[in-house]
């Protein structure tokens, strides 16, 4: 279990050792899932916050000890759940051999994402947009997050070929863009073969993105401009 499990579960009825900080770091944990769960079953729009702390399991008081409203908690807790993923992606990548390995595991990661947070997921990917344009400015400081991401696995790849041309300008924001545009749609109708069309198409985009060229299952991990 991680700590950030730690920190969801449910405090302890009764008299307990749990300093101050650890029941507001709980709290926060447990509030911060609740809000992008309850915004992806039932949206941004008619969310109420006594929602959030039903589902927290904490009063009023204690939502309002950590958030000045609805909309500071969700753009707190979008803000969460990217920097919790990109953190992963970051770490299985930097496990990898090879990069199209790291782009192997981070689909892996990306899979098991959607199918075991698919609120969250809906939350995260669809309903920012009900923020108008505060929601738009995270959305895209996320997505430069992620172009920065794609900078590093092409220059890897690079460092292993570098008869390969350089990544042409604006081509980390379209992979990027386009990759987000296909996860919304698998959040939009998430069954096994949408989102298994997703990730594949996904891996094939940041392939091609970083290697200028179309990449064939089963092919040698040697990247030349010949592929």
């Amino acid at each position: 279990m991680t700590g950030q499990e730690l920190n969801s579960a449910a405090l302890p009825k009764g008299p307990h050792s749990l300093t101050r900080e650890e029941v507001l770091a709980s709290q926060r944990a447990r509030l911060l899932t609740a809000t992008l769960n309850a915004v992806g079953q039932c949206g941004y729009a008619t969310l109420k916050v006594e929602r959030i702390t039903s589902e927290a399991h904490v009063s009023r008081t204690a939502f309002y000890e950590q958030f000045t409203n609805k909309e500071d908690a969700f753009l707190q807790a979008y803000d969460s759940f990217g920097e919790a993923f990109l953190a992963q992606l970051i770490e299985v990548s930097s496990l990898a051999s090879h990069p199209l390995a790291a782009v192997e595991s981070s689909t892996k990661l990306l899979v098991g994402w959607l199918t075991e947070r698919p609120l969250a997921a809906r939350a995260w990917l669809l309903e920012i947009y009900a923020l108008g344009d505060r929601g738009l400015d995270r959305r895209a400081s996320t997505m430069r997050a992620v172009e920065e991401a794609f900078g590093l696995a092409a220059r890897w790849i690079r460092r292993l070929d570098p008869e390969l041309s350089a990544v042409r300008p604006l081509v980390a924001r379209g992979v990027v863009a386009a990759s987000f545009e296909l996860l919304s749609e698998a959040v939009r109708d998430p069954t096994p073969q949408q989102i298994a069309e997703a990730t594949t198409a996904i891996s094939d985009l940041w392939i091609m993105g970083m290697t200028s060229m179309p990449y064939e299952p089963g092919s040698s991990p040697k990247l030349t401009r010949d592929g």
